[in-house]
């Protein structure tokens, strides 16, 4: 197997193992879900209307009262898909490809 070989199919593992981290951390993200709800969302203007079909994910994050110490429960929203397709808000998740780990 030459150098050039050996250099590929190692920056194929770390393709594989960065594109397993990015659906972990996303699958971790799913896992506070209380709810999920679908909705249709105008991205563009009235005159040009842009739909987008966004997957919303309802959660509760739970802040301490720096003044009384007590635990207050706030209600979050997070898009976790656009038309489908997996996203981390509004940008849609991309995954790594050989070219893209080569260039870093």
């Amino acid at each position: 197997m030459t150098k050039q070989e050996r250099i590929k199919k190692n920056l194929e593992k770390v393709v594989t193992l960065l594109n397993k981290n990015i659906d972990l951390e996303y699958a971790l993200m799913l896992e506070a879900a209380e709810r999920f709800t679908h909705e249709e969302i105008n991205v563009g203007t009235k005159k040009k209307p842009v739909i987008r079909k966004v997957k919303i994910m309802h959660y509760t994050e739970n802040f301490t009262d720096e003044d009384t110490g007590d635990t207050v429960p706030i209600q979050r929203k997070w898009i976790c898909e656009v038309d489908g397709r997996k996203s981390d808000g509004w940008a849609v998740i991309n995954y790594h490809t050989l070219e893209t780990v080569e260039r870093i």
